[in-house]
């Protein structure tokens, strides 16, 4: 296993120190605590009433819709620079 030394402020440290849990070594707390922080859309779930999730998703749906002619134009040209045909 690979390793890196990292410089912290004391204060920085200290509050690491305090959030390490017995047995825990510091990679471990750190990546506790960074999978702790990572935000997640199942706090959304039913923060929307049914009749306004159904607005949202029609509302993504209308726009799809009408940017489909540009995003089929972009990966036509993606898809002949890939082939070697672009200008």
């Amino acid at each position: 296993m690979s390793s890196r030394t990292v410089s912290l402020q004391v204060s920085a440290y200290e509050r690491l120190r305090a959030a390490k849990r017995p047995g825990e070594s510091f990679t471990q707390t750190i990546n506790r605590i960074l999978r702790e922080s990572r935000p997640s859309f199942r706090v959304l779930a039913g923060a929307l009433s049914p009749k306004d999730a159904a607005a949202v998703r029609d509302a993504i749906a209308e726009m799809r819709e009408r940017e489909a002619p540009a995003e089929a134009r972009k990966l036509a040209a993606f898809g002949s620079y890939r082939r070697g045909r672009h200008a």
